[in-house]
């Protein structure tokens, strides 16, 4: 019965930015292809014209803004999703200019501070620091994320004192 209390107080963020931007994929794909089969229809019973150079180049277009649409839903998809639970922080974080999934102990770290740009930044004792952009959150789960990791910082047991950044942006 604990492990589920303590799952339901796991906070669980970013689902959302990931899910929109697929979400967002799905439908550009839909769009693209009924405009295409539109264009060709109308094409074909000659209401407009339109040449070989004319739908290569509306094709590279949609293919174009079609892929970094993909791009971004692929990537939020990795990088968004955020858990967070009473003893670790688990996400896709960058150390030392590289992103991978990892997990962090509360216990481990000593800081924390929310820069102007959406990114939060972890310190660890031993002096690395942990990065993860949380600029796309909502505002309600950014608050949120602030709240829970001041509290987390608040109840820490570390005889490192040093300040604790509380700024959101």
């Amino acid at each position: 019965m604990e492990s589920e209390e303590a799952d339901a107080n796991d906070l669980a963020l970013g689902r959302t930015v990931a899910t929109g931007h697929s979400y967002v994929t799905f439908s550009y794909i839909a769009f693209v292809t009924i405009i295409g089969i539109f264009m060709v229809a109308l094409s074909g019973v000659g209401m407009i014209e339109m040449h070989a150079g004319g739908i290569a180049l509306l094709a590279i277009v949609m293919i174009s803004v079609g892929a970094v649409v993909h791009f971004a839903a692929v990537y939020s998809g990795k990088h968004a999703p955020l858990l967070i639970s009473q003893t670790r922080i688990f996400g896709s974080f960058t150390v030392k200019q590289r992103t991978e999934e990892m997990e962090v102990s509360w216990s481990e770290l000593v800081a924390y501070e929310f820069d102007r740009q959406g990114y939060l930044h972890l310190e660890a004792r031993d002096g690395a620091i942990y990065t993860i952009y949380v600029g796309w959150y909502s505002e309600p789960e950014q608050e949120q994320l602030h709240a829970f990791c001041r509290d987390r910082m608040r109840n820490r047991d570390l005889g490192d004192h040093r300040h604790t950044s509380e700024r959101i942006s």
